[in-house]
C-alpha cells in the first residue's frame, strides 16, 4: 500500500512540473509527420488490458491514412492522459474514434464513457491534474483544439489535429 502511494504521489509531482514547465515555455513541441493510426491502436491495446481488470471494455472505431503533424512523444502523453482519464472516473466500456473531418484537413480523436452515478463517484475523486497536462500540452500547439463533454451520464472528449502536409 505504501509503494501505490509512493507512486500516486510520485505521478502528481510528474504532472505539476510537466504543467509548470508547458506554461512557463519550456517546453516545445516539434512537429513531425505521426501514423495517428498506429500510434492509437498500440495505446488501446495496453488499456484494454486495464479496463479487462475491471470488466470494462475498449471499442475501437479507427480510419486508415491518419497521419498528423505532431509532436510524437507529447501527442502520445496527450492520447494516455485521456485514455487514463476515461478508464479511471469512467464506467461501462469506452469508445474510441479516430477519424479524418473538415475535408480531410483535420482528424478527430474522441473517447467517450459512462460516467458512475453520484453516490459512486466519490471513489475515484482525483486533482484533476491528468486532463490539466492535456490542456497544458494542446497549448503548445497551435492547430490543435481540445474539447470536453460532461453530460449527466456521460463523458466526452475530442483532440483535433491538423494532418500532415505530406497527407493532403
Amino acid at each position: 500500500e505504501l509503494q501505490d502511494e509512493l507512486r500516486r504521489l510520485t505521478q502528481m509531482v510528474d504532472q505539476s512540473l510537466l504543467i509548470a514547465r508547458s506554461e512557463k515555455g519550456s517546453l516545445t513541441w516539434n512537429n513531425e509527420s505521426v501514423d495517428a493510426s498506429a500510434l492509437v491502436t498500440d495505446l488501446v491495446e495496453d488499456f484494454e488490458l486495464l479496463a479487462a481488470e475491471s470488466n470494462r471494455s475498449v471499442n475501437l472505431q479507427i480510419g486508415t491514412n491518419c497521419m498528423v503533424s505532431a509532436d510524437q512523444a507529447l501527442l502520445t502523453q496527450i492520447l494516455h492522459g485521456l485514455f487514463s482519464n476515461a478508464l479511471k472516473h469512467g464506467k461501462g466500456s469506452i469508445a474510441v474514434r479516430l477519424c479524418p473531418k473538415n475535408r480531410g484537413r483535420h482528424i478527430h480523436f474522441l473517447v467517450t464513457n459512462g460516467l458512475p452515478k453520484n453516490d459512486e463517484s466519490s471513489e475515484h475523486q482525483g486533482l484533476g491534474l491528468g486532463l490539466r497536462v492535456v490542456q497544458a500540452l494542446v497549448n503548445l500547439q497551435s492547430g490543435i483544439e481540445f474539447q470536453k463533454h460532461h453530460g449527466r451520464h456521460h463523458y466526452a472528449a475530442r483532440l483535433t489535429i491538423p494532418v500532415a502536409q505530406s497527407s493532403i
